[in-house]
């Protein structure tokens, strides 16, 4: 509430107005009245951690669509080190965005494709126009010129975030080689990801980039990465960022 500027009266004054008898609807009045406050009548939200909980979401708001935004994980894995929260290695990492990815696609197939997009992070950078026009197909909006320009709502983002200094990235203009694991990424961290979510990348189309492709040591990869994920996730319920 505070991030969006929405005081106690005015969550009260939609709540009242929309005759709210559930949580769900508690929900959609409170984004229906933060979206009406910038003149706008649809809605999203961008939670990554969602992705994990997407039946639920979708079975609790049917009204809901979701567009899930794929990236090469080992690139994902160098952003999230710069990050205040989640895992800070690539063996983490890797089991961290292997997990989001499989559940989303589980999810997706569920869902069906009247519910459900994938679109891949790279080429929304190479192609912005044609991914935003096939996102705005989906969802039932007009494409407009005016998406590309979306400098103008950075100063609005960053003005929101809780850790500006995590957003700065939105000052620049689309780098598809922002973070590019290919010439950022340490080897030993390559082979590490890739014993433990190397399946998924290729599964996904992504090229890999490490020879380390032995049965015991994709096994041993994956089993380090599943009992970090478990002690990540534990931290985070404890209110701790994973120190490894």
């Amino acid at each position: 509430y505070r991030r969006w500027k929405i005081d106690r009266d005015m969550a009260v004054e939609a709540i009242l107005a929309a005759e709210a008898r559930s949580r769900v609807e508690v929900i959609r009045s409170i984004y229906r009245a933060y979206a009406r406050s910038h003149g706008k009548d649809r809605y999203g939200d961008k939670t990554p951690n969602h992705v994990l909980h997407m039946q639920v979401l979708g079975a609790l708001f049917p009204e809901v669509v979701f567009v899930h935004v794929i990236r090469d994980g080992r690139s994902v894995a160098l952003a999230l080190q710069e990050m205040s929260f989640g895992p800070s290695t690539a063996w983490e990492a890797a089991s961290y965005w292997e997990e989001r990815v499989k559940a989303g696609r589980v999810a997706g197939r569920e869902l069906g494709g009247d519910r459900y997009l994938e679109v891949r992070y790279e080429e929304l950078c190479s192609d912005p126009e044609r991914v935003l026009r096939q996102v705005t197909a989906f969802i039932g909006l007009d494409y407009d010129a005016a998406m590309l320009e979306y400098q103008q709502a950075t100063a609005r983002q960053l003005e929101m975030s809780p850790a500006p200094g995590e957003d700065r990235s939105l000052l620049r203009p689309l780098t598809p080689g922002l973070r590019d694991w290919v010439s950022d990424m340490p080897a030993r961290d390559v082979v590490a990801f890739e014993r433990v979510a190397g399946s998924t990348l290729a599964a996904l189309g992504y090229e890999l980039g490490s020879s380390s492709t032995s049965a015991p040591a994709h096994l041993q990869g994956r089993l380090r990465g599943a009992l970090e994920g478990l002690r990540c996730r534990w931290q985070e319920r404890a209110g701790h960022r994973p120190v490894w």
